[in-house]
């Protein structure tokens, strides 16, 4: 909901696909929601969660990014 049920690189919503998003890890760590720690998760669609699998360096550098500069997560700071 924190997303608006929107893609957050396409902004296609869960309306349009008839589906739920996927949820994404920015960093890759699928273990990251395991330390207590809030991380960086957005969701995608199907169609972009499948464009982020190649090139990581270049998806995780835009995503997280953009995450900081919105978002200003503290405990980076």
């Amino acid at each position: 909901n924190k997303f608006g049920r929107k893609c957050y690189i396409c902004g296609t919503s869960e309306n349009i696909t008839k589906e739920q998003l996927c949820v994404h890890h920015i960093d890759y760590n699928k273990n990251a929601i395991c330390n207590g720690k809030e991380w960086a998760f957005v969701p995608l669609c199907r169609s972009c969660h499948a464009k982020t699998n190649g090139n990581r360096w270049y998806w995780f550098n835009l995503l997280i990014n953009y995450w900081l500069d919105k978002y200003e997560i503290p405990w980076v700071m």
